[in-house]
């Protein structure tokens, strides 16, 4: 029940504080309420320093979600230095580890009082990041963690939006999986291991590149920008927004990610390229979902062409229809042209399309393994969302990991991407 005051805020101290070691990020389930308010925590450095950083907004309402935090000092609000007097400590600019838990925080955003409840459970370490010390804690009436069901012959890195907001990676030999960047979304790796998201909330809201390991740059200048893809050479960006301002997506490409920077439109001859769901495809052409507006402007469908707007080539024929990757001359995309979401192929240079799951549930956001010989998507053919795996001819699906928090409410607009 928070007070309408200046900076509405709870704390709720933990006394004494938890030891928590040198973890590298930290997770917890969340029964939300829909408030869109920050959950915080207080964490208390070596030398005595209390820091807050942000688990990201309760946006979701009625039911679990797993949020991440991670310690990043150089982040914006509300990451930073708390000034409480003795037990803040000088800010020296950094975590000094080992770190405790000194406080849980819920930062209102409304003016207004605000009433409601929320649920906390199983604060903890994920696998694979350097673990606390001690016993694993309690789980109570939340969700259990994800299970995997064996890799197989699998290996590399797939990386997915867990809940639609926490950017997660997962070990498909060992099963193993840690977040490494939270209010992030719509992930794609590139071969040397970094991923390019789209940021959106807690303070991450551009375009934004992350390691396996963590540790994050922001490239982007606008919040508008979606649905990031790397081209061949890892160097270079594709995306759709609506930065100009008239509620009118079009295909952006930023020319180094070095730092952020304004992107350049793509364009066919003097028209600009309006669409959305840009893929840079392996063999150096960018798919995009839309229609053909240097033309006709009525045929719709996955598009592509060149970087510099050159030879346009149509592969589908619904406007809806979404291009998720590809390998060689082989390009993945997502169709409901059977009345649910499927998963497709189609070659690069045109011609029939080819339905891998053809399930009545729902399958979308394919990628390619990185040698080619196996599939991941995203379905809940099993009545649960997960990540499936089946071989780059659809054949032998199985459930790779559970997802419990799924993938979010927009979760055909998200995607899986494989790399080493």
């Amino acid at each position: 029940n928070i007070p309408a005051v200046k900076n509405h805020y709870v704390v709720f101290l933990r006394t004494p504080a938890t030891a928590l070691g040198q973890p590298q990020a930290l997770t917890i389930w969340v029964y939300g309420d829909g408030s869109n308010h920050f959950l915080n925590a207080w964490v208390q450095d070596s030398q005595n320093e209390v820091r807050q950083f942000t688990f990201g907004r309760i946006t979701h309402a009625g039911s679990w979600q797993l949020m991440t935090l991670l310690p990043d000092t150089t982040a914006p609000w509300p990451q930073g230095h708390v000034n409480i007097g003795a037990s803040g400590g000088p800010d020296n600019g950094r975590l000094d580890y080992p770190i405790r838990l000194y406080a849980i925080v819920l930062d209102a955003v409304a003016s207004e009082r605000v009433t409601g409840v929320i649920y906390l459970d199983d604060l903890a370490v994920p696998s694979g990041v350097v673990p606390t010390p001690g016993p694993s804690p309690t789980p109570g009436p939340g969700p259990t963690a994800t299970s995997i069901t064996g890799g197989g012959n699998l290996s590399g890195h797939i990386v997915y939006a867990a809940g639609g907001n926490t950017i997660t990676v997962l070990d498909a030999e060992t099963g193993n999986t840690w977040p490494i960047a939270s209010n992030a979304r719509q992930p794609d790796i590139h071969g040397d291991g970094l991923v390019v998201a789209n940021g959106a909330g807690g303070g991450r809201d551009n375009l934004l590149v992350v390691k396996l390991g963590g540790g994050e740059r922001v490239i982007g200048m606008h919040s508008e920008d979606s649905y990031p893809s790397w081209n061949p050479n890892g160097d270079t960006v594709v995306f759709h927004s609506t930065l100009q301002g008239d509620g009118k997506e079009r295909i952006y490409i930023q020319w180094g990610t070095g730092q952020a920077q304004e992107p350049k439109m793509l364009m066919v001859g003097a028209t600009e390229v309006y669409g959305r769901f840009a893929t840079w495809l392996a063999n150096g052409r960018i798919a995009f979902s839309g229609c053909d507006y240097w033309q006709s402007r009525s045929l719709c469908g996955i598009w592509t062409l060149g970087p510099g707007g050159d030879n346009p080539i149509r592969l589908t024929e619904r406007g809806d229809d979404i291009s998720s990757d590809s390998w060689g001359d082989r390009v993945l995309f997502s169709s409901q042209v059977t009345g649910n979401w499927d998963v497709y192929t189609v070659s690069a240079g045109g011609g029939a399309a080819r339905n891998l799951t053809n399930s009545p549930s729902q399958d979308s956001g394919a990628t390619f393994a990185p040698d080619g010989q196996h599939i991941a998507f995203i379905s809940d053919r099993d009545g649960g969302w997960g990540i499936w795996v089946m071989g780059s001819d659809g054949s032998n699906p199985r459930k790779l990991l559970a997802v419990p928090a799924g993938f979010g409410p927009d979760w055909v607009g998200e995607r899986l991407a494989w790399g080493p």
